[in-house]
């Protein structure tokens, strides 16, 4: 089916776009974006017709032509894409990112101001219509996304809180007992992620890149066999009890695998505990050469493919 028209920008807004943005182009049938992937920006369709596909078999789908935006719920939300991208045909489109908005910031407030309004109105118009078109199809209720705003982290820290300190009753010199949180000076360098079941978040899940923050006083990083500069680590990966093993971890996983691929890591490792052993071995991951357990934990690594 083809969406409805959006609210359309005016020709000077799109224009101011155009000017900050990147211009891409693709080829008929090319893939601009699959499922389950994070991206930084979104896209401007300035000519051409690109295919959303809702669902892994292909069977919702929505069409969207010139003027149109797409990526906007993952730009706005951190989330993971909830759509798989198809050019129909030739496609030309501008790739705006939070770069491309703070130039736009810089040198026309009003504009850049329109343009987040508009994405506010699109954005809300597209999830009750994906809601609409998924609710036949029983679409899991478990969502993932990037932490990209001071109140998901936030809400990180907190449900890092809850499960470490009140479920598990660690004694933490770094937990704030009166905001009921718990920050990780890893956190400035991760990627941390939520996970979500019906709206309320009941885990967090932080990787860090060796890159960019030094590991090696980690016991985990004696079992890397790559540089530091090309290993990711799973630094952070805690659930409430009612979701301790089952979709919202094997989500976490997912998400924090599909990150450091794109990243351009060649390989992740995890100090996983045994519940969540099964897991990790779903998703490929192994028992690193030469791990042994070690208060309830085991190396467990996975070579990436990108």
């Amino acid at each position: 089916m083809t969406e409805s028209a959006p609210p359309c920008l005016s020709p000077d807004i799109l224009h101011a776009l155009a000017a900050v943005g990147r211009p891409l182009s693709f080829g008929d049938g090319a893939l601009i974006r699959e499922r389950g992937t994070f991206a930084p920006d979104f896209l401007l369709i300035t000519s051409g017709e690109i295919t959303c596909i809702l669902t892994e078999d292909g069977s919702v789908s929505v069409a969207v032509g010139p003027g149109a935006i797409v990526g906007e719920i993952g730009f706005l939300t951190g989330a993971a894409a909830n759509a798989t991208l198809r050019a129909s045909g030739a496609v030309e489109a501008v790739s705006i990112d939070a770069g491309a908005l703070a130039a736009l910031r810089q040198g026309k407030p009003e504009m850049a101001a329109e343009v987040l309004r508009h994405l506010a109105e699109v954005f809300a118009a597209r999830m009750a219509g994906n809601a609409a078109l998924l609710a036949p199809q029983g679409q899991s209720a478990i969502t993932v996304v990037r932490c990209s705003t001071l109140d998901q982290r936030r809400m990180a820290e907190r449900v890092r809180y809850d499960v470490r300190c009140l479920e598990r009753g660690e004694v933490l010199a770094a937990a704030d007992t009166s905001e009921g949180a718990l920050a990780d000076p890893l956190d400035t360098t991760g990627a941390t992620f939520l996970v979500l079941d019906h709206g309320t978040v009941v885990g967090t899940a932080r990787v860090n890149l060796g890159r960019d923050v030094g590991l090696d006083a980690l016991t985990l990083r004696q079992a890397a066999e790559v540089p530091l500069a090309q290993t990711a680590f799973v630094t952070d990966l805690v659930l409430r009890a009612a979701f301790e093993v089952g979709p919202a971890l094997i989500a976490l996983i997912d998400a924090m695998v599909i990150f450091a691929t794109n990243a351009g890591a060649a390989c992740l490792l995890a100090d996983a505990v045994q519940s969540h052993r099964a897991a990790f071995e779903t998703l490929g991951f192994g028992v690193v050469q030469g791990a042994t357990w070690d208060d309830q934990r085991l190396t467990l690594g996975l070579t990436l493919v990108r």
